[in-house]
């Protein structure tokens, strides 16, 4: 099983749109596309939340699969396209100087 996580930053006036599939091998099995609750400027912030979104849609259906009987034998895989976030969740000093996406980061 695996994810991926997108958001369309400042693509509204508005608020950023954070969308999110869900694949179980070769198939998709949940999608979801909503604009986010707040309004940010940072668009490393923002693949944060979307990231964390993405990451909580696919334990909820993890634990249904549990629930039915399947089983899976290797963790989930979660792809976001922001290398901000990525060096952000690779590099403990990068962490220090981004303390205001503590509480997603810890999630993820």
């Amino acid at each position: 099983m695996f994810a991926y996580s997108d958001v369309d930053y400042a693509g509204s006036l508005d608020m950023s749109t954070t969308s999110c599939t869900i694949f179980m091998g070769p198939n998709l099995i949940s999608w979801s596309s909503k604009k986010q609750p707040t309004v940010s400027n940072s668009p490393t912030i923002v693949e944060n939340q979307a990231s964390a979104y993405t990451i909580i849609e696919t334990l909820w259906i993890h634990y249904v699969l549990v629930e039915l009987g399947v089983v899976l034998h290797h963790p989930v895989k979660v792809l976001c396209d922001n290398i901000s976030n990525v060096y952000i969740a690779a590099n403990p000093i990068l962490y220090e100087h981004s303390k205001h996406v503590k509480v997603d980061y810890h999630y993820v």
